[in-house]
């Protein structure tokens, strides 16, 4: 899955030359946290946070020497040369650059410099409920399986075998020395004979979880 699938396309952003006022209106009007800071050319040059907001409002700058700290440039707060992702980048390695930076964003920008989006922390969670089929119809399983990759295709032979549709499958390989969680969601009819196939062939179940509803 990529970056591009998930980011926000055209996101609030503000010019380098605009006022912190003027930024932590767009905050506030769009309630966002971050704005990609932008030159004439739509090229990424900085982003600015509330964080990076508050601390220009405190700021104790001289009437003699400067502006309010309202009146002042974003550039003069803003983080320049931001930490970037490629739109092509897999959605695991931006997941991976925020939660090693402790950052909550990053702005997605084509090879060129060109802004193209942001993708957030709650983009992540929606691709991740998306993926996982989270509220749709049919039954979650998770299944204690081995590390040999042939377990894998035992269990989806007998999905096959009961007409399953899977609709969302995560694999956890580091669950424990010997073992890997399979957790898998499937739809179809005979659900109750297909679990049943499952314990028979000596797969733990950890869990399984049907649902009917449509969510």
């Amino acid at each position: 899955m990529f970056v591009k699938l998930w980011m926000k396309k055209d996101p609030i952003v503000v010019a380098q030359d605009q006022t912190i006022s003027e930024a932590d209106a767009l905050m506030r009007q769009h309630k966002v946290r971050r704005l990609p800071v932008v030159n004439a050319e739509n090229e990424l040059t900085g982003i600015i946070t509330r964080q990076d907001i508050m601390k220009a409002m405190s700021a104790d700058l001289s009437p003699e020497s400067a502006p309010p700290g309202g009146d002042v440039p974003v550039a003069a707060f803003m983080t320049s040369s931001p930490i970037t992702v490629d739109p092509m980048d897999p959605l695991e390695i931006a997941t991976d650059i925020m939660r090693k930076n402790k950052i909550s964003g990053l702005p997605v920008v084509a090879k060129e410099g060109t802004l193209l989006g942001i993708i957030t922390e709650s983009d992540v969670c929606r691709a991740l409920t998306d993926i996982l089929s989270v509220g749709e119809a049919g039954a979650r399983i998770e299944l204690q399986i081995g590390k040999d990759a042939r377990n894998i295709y035992d269990i989806f032979n007998i999905f096959k075998d009961f007409d399953m549709i899977v609709i969302s499958m995560a694999l956890y390989s580091a669950f424990s020395e010997n073992y890997q969680l399979l957790t898998v969601r499937v739809q179809g009819e005979e659900m109750e004979k297909m679990l049943d196939a499952l314990w028979k062939s000596g797969v733990k179940v950890h869990r399984a979880m049907v649902d009917d509803t449509d969510g």
